[in-house]
């Protein structure tokens, strides 16, 4: 299994907690039955289906438990590993392995749970996946090519039907609650028993739709990254709040003068027009890339105070709505004259006034200078590792 908590637990302490939930969850297996290989293999039977209900409710709670926390900004979808898809190799490993389900009525999970209580045939089964182990170990150089042909990367199936994430698990829950129905049709049928209630009965039919309406709410809350991005777009929210911090030119550059380590100036402007000229100091993060992963604990930092500019759009005033709502703080402001503004007054032919020309001839050349400074220090995203897991 993959890191509980990757980044505030180390690896031993991670380990000694997937010891335990491990234990849970074979006390769970056995509780539930599945270390009885009469009721695994009664799943291609048709005598028994526990075994597909238990996981149809296995995925479709993950699936809805995933979306609740990315909704309250707990866990981040992009950092969720995808196993790559050999084609090929899967098909041929998905035939071995519902044939070896079939014949010894166990998977490898379930064989385990049932050796460990003292079952012979569990501990057969265990022992020959061993040695299946084993021998594909020593065979593998002769099959490697094979294994890894047809590499597709990390395959969402949302993604190959070309639906939105929240319409994939609707659908996904859908199947589940009339497998619900018809697997138990089907056992009754099997197993010459009548039905104790009709298959679409009021009380089960009421607890299906209220489980697929509740589940409809959950799977397409927006989670708070989806939200922010969703103001890029939203000029008319811009006109509703009032609240946007903003700072004057003036003031930046005395702050940038004074060399005040808390300020983090941040261009979200392209990385081609940011090559072509920035203010000194400034980091450059595209507008549509604030949300990105490498970048949330550089600009989560309660310590510091964030300043957005661009050009002479709405693009800093958007970052700062966008950042405040997805890091619920308040220590960003715009600077909405952006760089066309320090350009044409630091650099410009006119002159406001006289004061005003000679904190600019004082200012223009410690700026330059703090410019050659800060082109030494490369601030770069973080490249955080995906978490792996899976059975």
């Amino acid at each position: 299994m993959g890191p509980y908590l990757p980044e505030l637990i180390s690896p031993e302490l991670n380990l000694v907690i997937a010891l335990f939930l491990g234990i849970a969850f074979g006390f769970v297996l056995e509780q539930a039955g599945f270390s009885d290989s009469r009721r695994l293999a009664g799943l291609f039977y048709g005598y028994d289906f526990v075994v597909l209900r238990v996981f149809f409710t296995a995925a479709v709670t993950a699936m809805v438990g995933i979306s609740l926390l990315a909704y309250f900004g707990l866990i981040n979808l992009e950092m969720i590993y995808v196993n790559p898809l050999f084609t090929r190799s899967a098909i041929v490993g998905g035939v071995v392995m519902g044939l070896g389900f079939v014949l010894g009525g166990f998977c490898p999970g379930t064989s385990i749970c049932a050796a460990a209580i003292g079952r012979i045939d569990a501990i057969f089964f265990v022992l020959g996946t061993l040695l299946g182990v084993f021998v594909y170990t020593e065979i593998y150089p002769f099959l490697s090519d094979f294994v890894v042909a047809d590499a597709q990367g990390g395959v969402l199936a949302q993604n190959v039907f070309g639906l939105t994430r929240g319409l994939f698990i609707l659908m996904v829950a859908t199947m589940a609650l009339i497998a619900f129905f018809v697997t138990k049709w089907i056992e009754n049928r099997v197993n010459n028993r009548q039905a104790i209630a009709p298959l679409f009965a009021p009380r089960p039919a009421a607890i299906a739709i209220s489980a697929l309406a509740l589940i409809t709410l959950v799977v397409f809350l927006p989670d708070k990254k989806t939200q922010a991005r969703s103001l890029i777009n939203n000029d008319a929210e811009l006109t509703e709040v009032a609240d946007i911090r903003s700072i004057e030119l003036e003031q930046l550059v005395i702050r940038l003068l004074d060399r005040d380590n808390s300020l983090i100036l941040v261009d979200v402007r392209s990385r081609e027009l940011f090559d072509t000229g920035h203010l000194p100091t400034a980091v450059n993060i595209p507008l549509d890339k604030l949300t990105a992963s490498e970048w949330s604990s550089f600009l989560n930092r309660q310590d510091k105070q964030y300043v957005f500019y661009a050009g002479l759009d709405d693009s800093a005033k958007k970052a700062v709505l966008m950042m405040s709502r997805l890091n619920n703080t308040s220590n960003q402001m715009a600077f909405e004259g952006g760089y066309s503004e320090y350009i044409e007054r630091f650099y410009g032919d006119s002159l406001e006034n006289k004061a005003f020309a000679r904190f600019r001839a004082h200012a223009v050349p410690e700026l330059e200078k703090i410019a050659v400074e800060a082109e030494k220090v490369v601030v770069k995203p973080e490249n955080k590792l995906k978490v792996q897991g899976g059975c």
